[in-house]
Parts: C-alpha cells; sequence; structure tokens
C-alpha cells in the first residue's frame, strides 16, 4: 500500500496510519510532565471555605390580638427557597371578602399594605426590627389604628410572614 500525500497546507496531521506511531511518544511526554511537576492534583477544598447549607429558622406560629380586644391575628412564616434572603416578606391576608377593610402600616404609622383574601398583598423589608401598626374599618368606614407591635425578623430572609386576620 502506498501512502498518498492528502494534505498540502503546513500544520495539518498527517493521515491517520502515522497516529500508531506518535502513541509511545505522546504517553512518554506526558510522563516526563507528570515527574517534572507539569502536571499537578487539584488542591483539596479548604473545609473551612465551603459555604455551609442554609438552614432555617424555626416556623412562626402564633395568634396576637389588637389593643381593643376584639380582633385575632394569626401569625405564620413559610421559607421560599427561591426568594432573596436579604429581604422578607410581610403579607397581610383577609380571612373572607366580607370583612371590613384591613391594613398594616409596616416601618411607618400610616398604612401602606392593604389585606387581601388568598395569598394576601406583601410588602418586602430588610431583615431585623419591624414595626407594624394594625388598622382596620371601624364605624362609617373610617380606617382606626387598633395596635402596633414590634417583631425581629432578623433570621428570617427569604421568609414570608403572613398576617391573616381572622376575627374582627
Amino acid at each position: 500500500m502506498k501512502l498518498i500525500n492528502t494534505y498540502t497546507k503546513p500544520g495539518m496531521l498527517p493521515p491517520t496510519p502515522h497516529l500508531p506511531a506518535l502513541v509511545p511518544t505522546l504517553l512518554t511526554a506526558l510522563l516526563v510532565m507528570n515527574l517534572t511537576g507539569c502536571i499537578t492534583e487539584p488542591e483539596a477544598e479548604d473545609p473551612g471555605t465551603k459555604e455551609e447549607e442554609y438552614t432555617p429558622p424555626p416556623v412562626i406560629q402564633m395568634e396576637i390580638g389588637t389593643d381593643d380586644a376584639v380582633d385575632l391575628i394569626e401569625v405564620t412564616s413559610d421559607y421560599q427557597s427561591n426568594y432573596s434572603k436579604a429581604l422578607v416578606g410581610i403579607c397581610l391576608v383577609k380571612e373572607s371578602a366580607g370583612q371590613w377593610a384591613k391594613s398594616l402600616g409596616v416601618n411607618q404609622r400610616e398604612a401602606n399594605l392593604d389585606g387581601a383574601e388568598g395569598y394576601g398583598n406583601c410588602r418586602y423589608v430588610s431583615p431585623g426590627q419591624v414595626n407594624l401598626y394594625f388598622w382596620k374599618a371601624k364605624l362609617f368606614g373610617v380606617m382606626t389604628e387598633v395596635g402596633d407591635r414590634q417583631f425581629d425578623f432578623t433570621n428570617y430572609g427569604g421568609h414570608k410572614v403572613y398576617f391573616k386576620w381572622h376575627r374582627d
């Protein structure tokens, strides 16, 4: 069998019949590189630099009343793995559409979050101390502040905290 030179450009690889002759040369070169330290094992990962798996704080489950001792508000939390841990969702949920208007003032006395059925309306704040002011419609639908509370949501980044207004 006669080899025909099918490549004409400089730098092209020779036809495959020459490849078996190159294998021992390539293996020798790799061995020499390994012995001289050109090839090194990847360094073991320092256990101190490994990011620890996030463990959410305990779920919030409590009931609070308003200052007029008439209302019952259930407070629960839910970790949202797809949410930023730099934010806490404060959500106000009305139990039914028949309830009078409900609102929260989140970190301000004026109401800035209105209640809604289902999952409620949410406002997002940075984790930490949160002041909440509770508002509801009273006689003739006039919005009246019925209490305020301070909550510590420092460890609740990535959570939604639901305030479900059950009774008014």
